[in-house]
Order: C-alpha cells, then sequence, then structure tokens
C-alpha cells in the first residue's frame, strides 16, 4: 500500500514540472523515499527510538524540498504525521500515524 501511495507521490511530483526535472530534485525525492523506507523499516522492525531518528531524517529532507517539485500543502501533510512520530516514543502510536503518511494531492492557485 505505502508504495504505492509513495509512487503516486513521485508521478505527481513529475507532473508538475514534466521538463524540468533536474539532478537536484531527482535527489530531493530520492532522498525522500529513502527516507520514507527507513522509517517503515524502523516501524517493522518494532524499533520506536530508530523510528523516531528515521521520522527526523524524514522531516529534515522533506524541509529542504523544493516547492516546484511537491507542493507546499502536500510537504505539510507528510511533515504533520512524520512530527507526530518523531515525538512519540510509543511504537502503536507511531504506526498509527505512519499508516495516515499520505499523499494528498492539492492544487494551489499562484
Amino acid at each position: 500500500m505505502k508504495k504505492i501511495i509513495l509512487s503516486a507521490l513521485l508521478f505527481a511530483a513529475f507532473i508538475q514540472e514534466p521538463y524540468a526535472q533536474d539532478s537536484a530534485s531527482s535527489r530531493q525525492l530520492s532522498q525522500l523515499l529513502s527516507d520514507y523506507y527507513g522509517l517503515k523499516d524502523a516501524l517493522v522492525a518494532g524499533n520506536s527510538s530508530l523510528a523516531t531518528d528515521k521520522a527526523g531524517k524524514f522531516i529534515t529532507t522533506a524541509n529542504t524540498v523544493d516547492y516546484k517539485v511537491i507542493s507546499e500543502g502536500n510537504i505539510n501533510a507528510f511533515l504533520k504525521d512524520a512530527t507526530t512520530i518523531f515525538k512519540s516514543n510509543n511504537i502503536k502510536v507511531q504506526r498509527d500515524y505512519f499508516s495516515s503518511l499520505h499523499f494528498q494531492h492539492r492544487r494551489t492557485k499562484s
């Protein structure tokens, strides 16, 4: 399920700027995806402290992603759940919020 959501995230990110993707944008998305999988793996292993660490890395990366690659609204949706995971030391709470860590496509008008 999460692979589908992240695939949709990456697809939507490329739709926003289909011809303007450069290596920096690709690196940002690649790092965000890597951090996401690290967080997932920590939660699957039942390691709450590692999940906190991985959520912190995900937050750091998400805060560096250019809004031309992923919209501000979508980044904020990611950050909301990732921050709750980061602040919690309860594996059940972390897993619950991870399940809601999802892509919400919002179109903003300039």
